[in-house]
């Protein structure tokens, strides 16, 4: 994932011995979107919940995508992580598309 571009941010628990919560973007262009970051991955430790990490990490995103000119961020998002969304929806994001996947036998 590294060849492509992929990025990783991390906030380290308590006494630094794990992460907490990470992020993994990628940087690409879409001929709807142009250049856009696409946040591939972003967890928050259970025990970590509800202390602002998934936030923080947004927040760096959104940074990252300001100070590199780029206009947008996009994620996909699972269907019933309603906290999640409420986090999204809370930091501007905005129901822009669905998704759809085919899975191809092998």
């Amino acid at each position: 994932m590294m060849d492509e571009g992929f990025r990783l941010f991390y906030i380290s628990g308590e006494q630094n011995k794990k992460a907490a919560a990470f992020t993994g973007i990628r940087t690409y262009s879409m001929l709807r979107t142009g250049k856009m970051i696409y946040i591939d991955d972003l967890f928050t430790l259970p025990e970590y919940r509800g202390r602002g990490y998934a936030a923080a990490l947004l927040d760096h995103v959104s940074e990252i995508a300001k100070n590199a000119g780029i206009r947008s961020v996009h994620l996909d998002t699972g269907y019933a992580l309603h906290d999640a969304h409420r986090l999204y929806l809370k930091k501007g994001f905005f129901l822009a598309a669905h998704h759809l996947a085919q899975a191809i036998p092998a």
